[in-house]
């Protein structure tokens, strides 16, 4: 049981002392602290703690630190000030309990403001005991506040309140550091409240179809009016507030003595909007009255503040808002009574939420999070002159708590699990944190919440631009605006095909192949991504038809669902309409970067000066000195940095003074010249050998090519990076260097050895593209993340070595295709070949070939069918009947082009071909691994003609010949859920799980989640069909969810069909139905897929009473659709077979009799019939058409078979006609008796039957 002390006053000059069954005892109270303590605790935690660098008082800091204990003292002997009041402090401390509380009764504004957290008994703060003792305020409700168990789950609404005109503070600190905390607690939810609006607020508050807010975390600023002049100003503001609100809130009381949260103002951000809100503590307690809200967070300057003159105030609590809230509205209040620092706000609120999930009450979360203060009171670290300081500030004291009842748990204790897989594809934070643009980044993220579709960031190069639209793409997906950030470097690529470009990565990023624009429409329409394209400055001045392109199919791009576009540039006009500046373009925002403000440069240089290893010695004034001669720009004051570490200041200002002239309004290449001129000798003459590189490279590559010694490439390295003009990312465990284009374009463009640099380059990176080429074929993932770093590498040698006419170009040229037509660069590809066709020799030679090949690729992937094959026909002619490996590969290709011209009996004689020419040659790995492709094609045909075991049979051969040349683990798991297919047609449920759940687990461990969706999906229907339906549901929920993740909505809504199949056979009829039009609204293409939608709902309809008609409406559109399509695909005689359903119930005997036939002879037509006949029922088959024991083998027909027993019965007597005997039967049942009769008649078509 807690143990309480409760401390009563009635006024400022006494106070009763309340514990368990003692008598209360009254003592005299006078304030030991007064202003000037109050100011000096002010001035330790708000300016020494936050305050630049150099000039700060540690003396008066340090004696601040000593006092607090001692202020401590002073308040505990107040109170404690007689023997009897000191026995009955040791009386509550000696009971045993595991939890302690001294709580503060009070209605007097100067005693709720005294700091009693700081209470201490002369041997330690009262909070540092074991167990702590929790101090709070309680404050007696004017209302009944229910008794609330603890939760499951937690909803927290985030209220970042940042209006125009107050002074900024960084509006995600406080998020962030919460963020942090509970990102393994998945049943604790955040929400953010945009824009922070008294009227969004209210009307999310009254929101039954949202989440039930728990918690309400206020990050912004707070006011107190201790004389009542906001009263006229705060009801004038009802003006514009809406009209049922307005008629609550003008009668509430205001007047002096009153806080105020500052809201914004509505409208829209930087358009004379969002100004300041003023809301009083009456007005937020009626919008929180009947919400039910359970803690109340109150981080805002002033926000705990109350008056505390000397003067008597009004005994109303409602000095302060926390202590109004608390009176009227919400049981817990925690609010800070000073501004905090970064540091201090993470280590806070990420351990008091943490605290929360654990289990604990809102009392012990936050004095678990006191300690954590306490433990680590480091606030940040600086530079002062040769020595790195530590500021370290005891603030723990700040949180102050304010409750009306008891002290429970808000949640039961929570368990944690991985956090959600965020899709981005990032760079990783520099050293040096994020800095200098959060007003920008504010700007940005509250223009998209107020409709911005398009944003171009633009300036000079080196202000930020990347920066920010990195930071900004981190952020967005930190609070779960955006489902995916898609970030789209076009530094590097320069490349003809932008748009690809981006397609690419955008499938990259979400784990699918997509094709062309139509394809990643279809992702951006479904998800919400930020699509980041960076650096276009690349196409203003030399490929404006590209750029032009590109900014078409963005603005396209940007209107799709909750799509946004965020452009980078130097340039600030693109040329475009849709991205001007109008007043009819109001989906625009253009931002301009200029230079730091001089707070932001401070702070960013004081983060590079923690990093230095030879740091500067200036003051503030001299900083800003220095940084006003480079204009402020970022860059130049990071490479000012490393400038100013020089001891020979005179000479360095008397450098860049002439640089500035030289090169006036750019200081960063004036900053750039200083840094070189100040490398050490080696890294001057090394620097020029990086110049070969196209916008960076893996660093290996570029080791290997410069051939710079190791010890000298450190030195080098470390200057680069330091400076930002380099910047390092782990790609799949080896490093990628990407340059800034500031250091590309300063990169001397000769060095000593160039000519041979060049050739090594070329000669390097034709070798890299060999083995990159084998090495997708064993590791896609990482092998394509590294190609897409070091495409414009690859580009530029292979462009290299074609203007030169080199040996060995051809297949240079064949490697690079390869890439080029994986990531869809067709006119990359193109262009590539019409400049290798020019060194094509005569017809029939290798360069030859390969050139003619690529084109044929090329037209094939294009769907230019005819043409790819008058290609392919071309070089097969030139080659000859003589077997060789180009012939085998031509035969393939030929194979492939009739397969996807859907002329399937021409691509198997193709590929049979191709077999044929395969085994005249020496079985070499490329043969061993053409024919592997031969069988794999091979497989895919006899399955889209329904013959399973043929199918299965190439399909084995394939993997057979894989193992054998090394195993290709991605290429295992498809054909092992071909496989898994071909099993689960023929009814092998056993195999096919089997093939599934191994082909789940290579997937699984490649993280390819659509591949791992459908596999799921599989698994779901094999373990329906094996009537094992609560492990159906489970599979089809895991693959529902992972295509809804992914945006895939028509694959998700035909998992979502087959799962109301089981919801169906469950019993479960009404979710089943729900499922079903679910799954019908989720098919947005009128195809199989819709039709096999409507057909099931049309089943379960027809068997609830009065639903007939409906039932055979969605059958007929269903009809429609299957034939439309191949009968095969589309099953079209389950339509008809419900269609003679209904109709029976309906008493139309001849509709009936109609459908069932059409549904036999469309079963009995399909291709795939055979190979199930022989599967399942040949031994009937022989047994009845060769007159051998048919009642041994109808012993397995049971119940449900009567009809087929009938009709072979009437057949052993003598009946032939086929019409007659199968007008009872079923599409299932008609084939066996069709089988049966034609072996009869045609003794030789049952040996099908008999292999």
């Amino acid at each position: 049981m807690p143990q309480e002390l409760n401390l009563h006053f009635k006024n400022a000059q006494q106070v009763t002392i309340h514990f368990a069954q003692n008598a209360p005892m009254t003592v005299d109270f006078a304030i030991p602290l007064h202003s000037q303590e109050r100011e000096a605790i002010r001035h330790y935690l708000e300016i020494y703690a936050a305050q630049y660098v150099m000039d700060i008082d540690d003396q008066e800091a340090e004696r601040v630190t000593k006092q607090l204990p001692q202020w401590g003292q002073k308040l505990f002997d107040a109170i404690f000030n007689n023997a009897s009041a000191k026995q009955l402090f040791a009386h509550f401390i000696n009971t045993p309990s595991d939890k302690y509380l001294v709580t503060l009764t009070a209605q007097t504004p100067e005693i709720l403001s005294l700091p009693w957290e700081l209470l201490h008994d002369a041997g330690q703060f009262l909070f540092a005991f074991q167990p702590s003792i929790t101090i709070l305020r309680r404050i007696s409700p004017k209302t009944t506040f229910p008794v609330y168990a603890s939760q499951s789950s937690l909803h927290i609404l985030f209220v970042v309140s940042r209006p125009q005109g107050a002074g900024f503070i960084d509006p995600r600190t406080d998020a962030q550091a919460v963020l942090k905390a509970i990102e393994n607690y998945p049943a604790i939810t955040v929400e953010f409240l945009q824009p922070a609006t008294l009227e969004n607020l209210w009307q999310r508050l009254q929101n039954p179809d949202l989440p039930h807010v728990d918690v309400i975390h206020f990050d912004g600023h707070g006011y107190f009016d201790k004389t009542g002049d906001l009263v006229q100003t705060t009801i004038m503001q009802l003006s514009g507030v809406p009209r049922g609100l307005r008629k609550q809130l003008r009668d509430l009381e205001i007047g002096a003595n009153t806080g105020y949260l500052l809201f914004e103002r509505a409208g829209h951000y930087g358009h004379n909007g969002r100004g300041l809100f003023y809301v009083p503590t009456s007005w937020l307690s009626y919008l929180l009255s009947e919400s039910k809200i359970r803690l109340m967070v109150l981080s805002a300057c002033q926000s705990a503040m109350v008056a505390h003159d000397d003067e008597e105030t009004d005994e109303e609590p409602i000095g302060s808002i926390a202590v109004g809230l608390v009176a009227t509205s919400v049981p817990s209040v925690l609010a800070m009574s000073y501004s905090v620092m970064v540091r201090a706000t993470e280590l806070l609120f990420g351990g008091f939420y943490r605290e929360i999930a654990a289990g604990e009450s809102v009392g012990i979360a936050l004095d678990k999070a006191r300690q954590a203060l306490l433990q680590d009171r480091k606030r940040r670290d600086l530079q002062r002159g040769q020595e790195r300081v530590e500021i370290k500030v005891s603030d723990w004291f700040l949180p102050t708590l304010y409750q009306a009842g008891e002290d429970t748990p808000l949640v039961l204790r929570m368990r944690q699990k991985s956090p959600k897989f965020q899709r981005h594809n990032l760079s990783t934070l520099p050293d040096a944190g994020f800095w200098g643009r959060r007003k920008e980044l504010w700007q940005i993220e509250n223009g998209f919440v107020d409709g911005i579709r398009r944003v171009v960031v633009s300036g000079f190069s080196g202000q930020g631009k990347t920066f920010l639209a990195q930071e900004l793409g981190r952020w967005l997906l930190q609070k779960a605006m955006f489902d995916a950030v898609v970030f789209v470097d076009y530094s590097g690529y320069q490349g003809l095909d932008a748009v690809q470009w981006a397609v690419t990565t955008l499938g990259s990023v979400v784990e699918q192949s997509l094709v062309d624009v139509a394809a990643a429409n279809a992702v951006l329409q479904n998800q919400r991504i930020l699509l980041i394209l960076d650096n276009l400055e690349v196409y203003v001045t030399e490929k404006q038809d590209t750029l032009q392109a590109l900014l078409t199919v963005a603005h396209q791009w940007s209107l799709l669902g909750e799509t946004r576009v965020l452009i980078t540039t130097r340039p600030v006009a693109l040329g475009h309409e849709a991205y001007q500046v109008r007043d009819d373009n109001a989906d625009f925002l253009q931002l301009k970067l200029a230079g730091l403000d001089k707070e932001e440069a401070l702070h960013y240089f004081e983060k590079l000066l923690v990093l230095s290893d030879n740091p500067v010695r200036l003051q503030t004034e001299e900083l800003l000195r220095w940084f006003d001669k480079v204009q402020f720009h970022p860059l130049s004051i990071g490479l000012l940095a490393r400038s100013l570490e020089t001891e020979d200041l005179a000479n360095l200002e008397a450098r860049l003074n002439q640089l500035m002239l030289e090169l006036p309004d750019n200081p960063v290449e004036a900053t750039l010249q200083l840094v070189i001129e100040q490398l050490d000798e080696d890294s001057r003459q090394l620097l020029p050998r990086l110049g070969v590189f196209q916008g960076g490279a893996m660093e290996k590559v570029l080791l290997d090519i410069t051939e710079i010694p190791a010890e000298k490439w450190d030195k080098l390295r470390s200057a680069l990076i330091s400076t930002g003009l380099m910047q390092a990312e782990n790609v799949y465990g080896q490093i990628y260097l990407q340059f800034h284009p500031n250091l590309i374009t300063a990169l001397p463009s000769e060095s000593d050895n160039q000519d041979e640099l060049h050739h090594r380059h070329q000669l390097y990176y034709y070798v890299f593209s060999v083995y990159l080429y084998f090495k997708d074929q064993k590791n896609s993932f990482e092998t394509r993340a590294i190609v897409k770093r070091e495409l414009p590498n690859l580009l530029f040698a292979v462009k290299g070595v074609l203007a030169e006419g080199t040996d060995d170009v051809m297949d240079f040229v064949d490697n690079m295709n390869y890439f080029l037509n994986l990531f869809g660069l067709q006119l990359d590809l193109e262009q590539l070949n019409q400049q290798a066709a020019q060194l094509s020799e005569e017809v029939g030679s290798q360069n030859w070939f390969l050139n003619k090949s690529s084109i044929g690729e090329q037209l094939l992937n294009a769907k230019y069918y005819t043409k790819a094959i008058n290609i392919f026909n071309e070089i097969l002619t030139s080659l000859g009947t003589t077997a060789s490996y180009n012939r085998c590969l031509t035969l393939g290709r030929l194979g492939r082009c009739f397969s996807a011209y859907g002329q399937t009996e021409q691509a198997i004689a193709y590929y049979q071909q191709s077999f044929e020419t395969a085994q005249q040659l020496e079985q070499d790995k490329d043969v061993q691994r053409q024919t592997m492709v031969l069988y794999a094609d091979l497989a895919d045909e006899q399955m889209s003609k329904g013959h399973y075991v043929d199918a299965q049979t190439a399909y084995e051969q394939h993997l057979a010949i894989k193992k054998q040349i090394g195993n290709n683990k991605r290429e295992e798991a498809v054909v092992l859920g071909q496989l898994g297919n071909i099993a689960l047609v023929q009814d092998n449920l056993v195999k096919a799980k089997k093939y599934y759940q191994t082909a789940l687990g290579i997937f699984q461990n490649l993280h390819e989640p659509s591949s791992q969706a459908s596999l799921w999906h599989q698994l779901g229907l094999v373990y329906k069909r094996d009537n094992q339906l609560e492990y159906a549901e489970h599979a089809y929920r895991q693959s529902a969810n992972i295509k809804e993740a992914q945006g895939d909505l028509p694959n998700a809504a035909d998992t979502c069909n087959n799962f109301a199949t089981v919801m169906q056979m469950m019993g479960k009829l009404a979710d089943a139905e729900a499922w079903y039009r679910k799954a019908i609204e989720g098919f947005k293409d009128i195809g199989v897929n819709k039709s096999k939608g409507l057909i099931n709902l049309a089943n379960l309809l027809q068997n609830q009473p009065n639903r007939l008609s409906e039932a055979q409406q969605l059958a007929e559109q269903a009809l429609a659709i299957k034939k439309t399509l191949d009968p095969a695909t589309a099953r079209i005689w389950n339509t008809y077979h419900i269609l003679a359903q209904i109709a029976d119930k309906q008493s139309n005997a001849q509709e009936a009799k109609k459908n069932r036939r059409l549904a036999r002879e469309a079963k009995a037509n399909f291709a795939g019939t055979r190979y199930e006949l022989k599967q399942v029922h040949s031994q009937l088959i022989l047994a009845v058409a060769q007159g051998g024991n048919v009642e041994a083998a109808l012993q397995r027909y049971g119940k449900g078979w009567e009809n087929l027993k009938t009709a072979i019965q009437q057949i052993l007597a003598g009946e032939r006609d086929v019409d007659k005997l199968c007008e009872p039967l079923d599409f299932d049942d008609a084939p066996i008796i069709t089988a049966i009769l034609e072996g009869i008649e045609r003794p030789s078509s049952l040996e099908w039957f008999e292999e």
